[in-house]
């Protein structure tokens, strides 16, 4: 049997485009925090259970802690923090897997290390900045009372703190920006710009920053202020980043040169506190 000729332009052959190429390359970039990542419905439903957990992961490390009670605070505080951090991720892990999403979605695209790096040591140095006005200003409205109760939820803090073992706490530090970001600047600031969509992302950022502050309670009226703020810094620098990488260096910068300055400021509180004039009715 003769070979049939074959005309190769009849052919049709798949050309590359570079479209093609490009989407990959772009796709962590357009994926966090687009307005198309999900329905609205499916936002609202993954923020509520998000949130959820999130006070049960509370919750749970409480309790927790409180079972496996010990002496050492250290211990004690890292197991807290690592029971509320299971809870928490494991709820963003379900909620990935049931979107059939990748770690893109939530910021945790590919990202050049050094910008990361950079970004997020500009956004610590820019929290510090926030938190030095923040305290003046708010003295300059409310006057030293505010301050009052304030100084001495940062004493017991500080003082909790100072007591933590050098060798535990450094990365518990760390790892609490780290999972906390996941959270807060991942999955809820994510979800809340799909049910905002297109129309502002000043909103989500709040929103989800004031949700972070009223979560730190514990730390008075003055803690939910600072962290409220410090939510939409690092709300801001996710925004113009496109990733949470930078947040979460900021984020863990932040907490560990906290503890370490802690063993300084302790002493310097206790100092204020008991100089603080007694409220008048």
């Amino acid at each position: 049997m003769m070979e049939q000729d074959i005309d190769p332009i009849a052919v049709p052959v798949a050309q590359p485009t570079p479209y093609a190429r490009a989407v990959p390359l772009a796709r962590a970039a357009r994926l966090y925090l687009s307005p198309h990542l999900q329905t609205r419905g499916e936002a609202a439903v993954d923020a509520a259970i998000m949130l959820a957990a999130t006070i049960a992961s509370m919750v749970v490390g409480g309790i927790g802690a409180a079972i496996l009670g010990t002496r050492d605070v250290g211990i004690a505080f890292v197991r807290q923090v690592a029971l509320q951090a299971i809870v928490s991720l494991l709820a963003v892990r379900f909620l990935l897997q049931w979107r059939d999403q990748k770690a893109d979605a939530i910021g945790l695209g590919r990202a050049m290390f050094w910008p990361s790096l950079g970004w997020g040591a500009l956004a610590w140095v820019a929290a510090q900045v926030l938190n030095v006005l923040l305290v003046v200003v708010l003295w300059a409205l409310l006057g030293p009372r505010f301050f009052e109760t304030s100084i001495d939820d940062k004493v017991q803090m500080f003082d909790f703190l100072a007591d933590m073992p050098v060798w535990w706490t450094p990365g518990a530090m760390v790892f609490i920006g780290f999972y906390e970001e996941i959270v807060f600047r991942g999955v809820m600031l994510s979800r809340l710009r799909v049910l905002f969509g297109k129309r502002s992302i000043v909103w989500p950022i709040v929103i989800s920053s004031v949700i972070f502050g009223a979560l730190h309670s514990y730390q008075g009226p003055l803690g939910i202020i600072q962290t409220t703020m410090l939510g939409i810094l690092f709300g801001i620098v996710a925004a113009w980043r496109r990733d949470i990488w930078s947040c979460i260096v900021a984020h863990g910068m932040l907490d560990l040169i906290s503890f370490i300055l802690a063993f300084f400021l302790a002493p310097l509180a206790r100092q204020m506190s008991a100089s603080m004039p007694a409220s008048q009715p």
